[in-house]
């Protein structure tokens, strides 16, 4: 592999992160979700493995979309090529999240409600580059991220 080659492929494994997050801010969830193979495995810290579209798609429609500005800041992004066909890597990110309620812009800021690594493996598919599997892993968390409804059940009963 040339080192051209391994450079393509670098930066086609962190356009998915950096898309990731991008889709995420916006409730684009069929984005996010495209960004995974058919039968990857996303690992997120609250609900466990999601293995395939299937139930990573579940988990993306259970999420609350209309309570919170969010952000993502992505950074410290490194991905190691294997070969032509697989990649592995990781990432820091930073979330911020507006105030329950809020709707004025600029937000109040209180600072990063958390942050935290996601650690990932690559794969080139027909349709290019995806997430064979995600791993999401906060290491910080502000008392003000208790704020935040994450999921549409966490929602106040009426």
């Amino acid at each position: 592999m040339t080192d051209m080659e391994r450079m393509f492929i670098q930066h086609e494994c962190m356009q998915l992160i950096v898309a990731f997050h991008r889709y995420a801010d916006e409730w684009n969830h069929e984005g996010m979700l495209n960004l995974f193979a058919e039968d990857a495995t996303f690992h997120h810290y609250r609900m466990g493995d999601l293995v395939g579209h299937k139930a990573i798609k579940a988990y993306l429609d259970s999420k609350e979309t209309s309570s919170a500005t969010t952000k993502h800041v992505t950074t410290n992004m490194l991905v190691q090529v294997h070969d032509g066909d697989t990649a592995s890597g990781s990432c820091y990110w930073t979330f911020y999240v507006s105030p329950p309620g809020s709707t004025e812009l600029p937000h109040l800021l209180k600072g990063p409600a958390s942050l935290g690594i996601y650690e990932d493996r690559y794969v080139r598919t027909p349709k290019g580059w995806r997430f064979s599997y995600r791993r999401n892993q906060p290491i910080f968390s502000a008392p003000h991220r208790a704020d935040y409804q994450h999921l549409k059940a966490d929602r106040p009963k009426a």
